[in-house]
C-alpha cells in the first residue's frame, strides 16, 4: 500500500495549489485528524478541510514528528518551501484540503 499525501487550495472552484507533501507522516495525520472517507475508481482516498492556521498547525506538528527533518538527503525541502509560502501567504483561498491518496501498487 502506498500513501500520497497532498495540500489542494482552491479559488472560484478551481484548484490552484497542489503540494506533495511527502514528509509528513500518514499515520499521525489518521490518528490526531477526523478525515472523510471518498470512494474514488475502487479506491478509498481521504479527505481533511482546513483553515490556513489549522494547516500551519498541522505542518509544525508533522515536523516536529519528522526524523529527517535535518537530512537534507531525504528531506523534501522543495515542498516545504511551498508549504511555508502558502502558509505565510496573504492569499486567501475558498477551501484547504489535505488529502491522503491510499493505492495498491503491489509491493
Amino acid at each position: 500500500m502506498a500513501i500520497l499525501k497532498k495540500v489542494w487550495c482552491y479559488q472560484d472552484n478551481k484548484k490552484v495549489v497542489n503540494i506533495e507533501v511527502s514528509y509528513w507522516i500518514e499515520k499521525e495525520l489518521r490518528e490526531r485528524y477526523k478525515f472523510k472517507p471518498v470512494m474514488f475508481a475502487g479506491e478509498i482516498d481521504h479527505y481533511l478541510e482546513v483553515t490556513k492556521e489549522e494547516l500551519k498547525k498541522i505542518h509544525l506538528e508533522q515536523i516536529a514528528l519528522n526524523p529527517h527533518v535535518t537530512d537534507p538527503i531525504t528531506f523534501d525541502y522543495k515542498a516545504y518551501k511551498e508549504l511555508e509560502n502558502l502558509i505565510n501567504s496573504e492569499t486567501e483561498y475558498d477551501k484547504i484540503e489535505i488529502v491522503l491518496f491510499v493505492w495498491y501498487s503491489g509491493y
